[in-house]
C-alpha cells in the first residue's frame, strides 16, 4: 500500500513539473512570437543603449534586436572616459543599422583628446535625421568646453528637441532649426547676438530653457540683420525658463528677454535667480504685472514691487521665493 501511494505521490509530482515547464516554454514563444518593431521599442525605453546590448544575452533571438533601435544612449558620467570606453562607443555606432534615429545622448565628462571623437558622434546622428540630440558634457569647472561642428547649426533641419550643456556655440551664419521645438542650453556663454540667432532661426520653439548661462551684451556670434531680441519674429513660445545667478549689469538684458516671451504669449515662465552680492535684486518691469497670457509663474530671487494693480487673469499656478 506505501509503495503504491508512493508511486502516485511522485506521479503528480512529475505531471506539476510537466505543466510547470510547458508554461514556462509557452511564455518565451510568447515574447519570441513578438514582432521586432515591438521588441525594439521595448528595448528603446531601456536606461542606456549599454542595457539594450546585454539584453543580446537572453537569445539568439535578441542578439542583434539593439542594433536598429532608435534610441541611443551613452552614459559615463560618473569619472572621465577612458580610450577603452570611447573606442567602445565608436564600436557601437558602427554596429548601428538604423537609417533614422529618432534620439542621441551622450552623457560624459569632457576629455580635449576625445574631441574628434564626439564630433564624429554628432555628425553620425545628424546623417540618421536625428530629432532628439542631447550631448552633455560635465567638467571640474562646468565652463564651455566643447567647440559644436558647425552641421549642428545648419546641415540638420530635422531636430525637434536639443539639449546643450558646456558647449560652445559659435555659429558662423544664420542657424537653421526649422523644426526645432524645445532647446535647452546650460553652461553656455549665451550673448545677445547668439539668442537672437536661436530665435530668428527656430519658428516653431515652443520651450526654452537657459540655465547656468553667461550672459553678455555684445554681438560678437553672427547673426541675421537682427540687432536686438527686439526686433525677432513672434514665436507661439508656451515655455521660458532662466536659472542663473544675477549681478545688476544682466538686469536690462533679462528684463528684455522677458519681454519677448511675454509679447510671444508664452504660458509658463520660470526665473530662478540668486545674488553674487548682497543688495542685488531682479527688479521685475512694470509691464510684467499685467501680462494675461500667463498661467504658470515661478520667481526665485526677484523684487516684486507693482506700482498698480496686478492683472494676471489667466494664472492659475503661483510660487514666490524671496531672500535667495
Amino acid at each position: 500500500m506505501k509503495m503504491l501511494e508512493d508511486e502516485e505521490h511522485q506521479t503528480k509530482i512529475a505531471q506539476n513539473r510537466i505543466k510547470f515547464e510547458v508554461v514556462e516554454k509557452v511564455e518565451e514563444d510568447v515574447i519570441s512570437a513578438l514582432p521586432d518593431c515591438l521588441l525594439q521599442e521595448i528595448l528603446s525605453r531601456l536606461p542606456s543603449t549599454k542595457d539594450a546590448i546585454k539584453t543580446g544575452t537572453l537569445s539568439k533571438r535578441w542578439k542583434h534586436l539593439w542594433t536598429s533601435i532608435p534610441t541611443l544612449i551613452l552614459s559615463h558620467s560618473n569619472y572621465p572616459i577612458s580610450s577603452y570606453c570611447a573606442l567602445s562607443v565608436d564600436k557601437t555606432l558602427a554596429q548601428c543599422r538604423q537609417l533614422k534615429l529618432k534620439k542621441f545622448e551622450v552623457h560624459t565628462f569632457f576629455e580635449n583628446r576625445f574631441e574628434s571623437l564626439y564630433k564624429n558622434w554628432i555628425r553620425y546622428a545628424i546623417s540618421c535625421n536625428v530629432e532628439e540630440l542631447n550631448f552633455e558634457f560635465q567638467g571640474w569647472d562646468s565652463e564651455p568646453m566643447f567647440l559644436l561642428d558647425h552641421s549642428v547649426f545648419f546641415i540638420n533641419s530635422c531636430f525637434t528637441d536639443l539639449r546643450l550643456s558646456c558647449c560652445i556655440l559659435n555659429p558662423t551664419g544664420a542657424i537653421s532649426w526649422k523644426d526645432l521645438r524645445s532647446l535647452c542650453l546650460s553652461y553656455v556663454n549665451l550673448d545677445e547676438g547668439l539668442l537672437v540667432n536661436i530665435l530668428s532661426g527656430s519658428p516653431l520653439l515652443e520651450t526654452l530653457v537657459l540655465k547656468y548661462c553667461h550672459g553678455h551684451t555684445s554681438n560678437e556670434i553672427n547673426a541675421p540683420n537682427i540687432s536686438s531680441i527686439a526686433q525677432c519674429p513672434q514665436l507661439k513660445l508656451k515655455k521660458f525658463e532662466v536659472c542663473s545667478s544675477f549681478d545688476i549689469q544682466f538686469q536690462s538684458q533679462l528684463n528684455s528677454w522677458i519681454h519677448y516671451a511675454i509679447r510671444c504669449n508664452v504660458e509658463v515662465l520660470m526665473l530662478d535667480l540668486w545674488k553674487t552680492e548682497w543688495g542685488d535684486d531682479f527688479m521685475l518691469d512694470q509691464n510684467f504685472f499685467t501680462s494675461s497670457c500667463l498661467t504658470d509663474l515661478k520667481l526665485v530671487g526677484c523684487m516684486i514691487n507693482p506700482i498698480g494693480a496686478i492683472s494676471w487673469k489667466n494664472l492659475k499656478s503661483l510660487c514666490i521665493i524671496v531672500g535667495v
